[in-house]
């Protein structure tokens, strides 16, 4: 966490810094703590807010963390960019028992 903190880091491009955020919080959700995982993925979210990928990836952290409204939220914002995005699509459907 605190490498990216790091004033290296902090003149990076924003895409890639959104990528270094977005790979620790999946890692760290993939560890189980997802609630840190989310501010990662919160931080890439706010780096490169028009990527659907990313937004579901925060979505699908949201909701391991007990956060459903919110991560149904992102899901709906990952489709409002890109309206036939797979995975968004296919999270929404599980999330709402389809």
């Amino acid at each position: 966490d605190k490498y990216l903190k790091s004033p290296f880091v902090q003149r990076l491009p924003e895409p890639l810094r959104a990528s270094l955020e977005e790979s620790l919080g999946a890692v760290q959700c993939e560890q189980g703590r997802c609630q840190e995982g989310v501010a990662h993925l919160q931080t890439a979210a706010d780096l490169s807010p028009n990527d659907p990928e990313l937004r579901t990836n925060l979505a699908h952290a949201l909701q391991a963390a007990g956060r459903p409204a919110e991560a149904r939220a992102e899901l709906l914002h990952a489709l409002a960019l890109a309206p036939d995005y797979p995975p968004a699509r296919a999270a929404l459907a599980a999330m709402d028992g389809q």
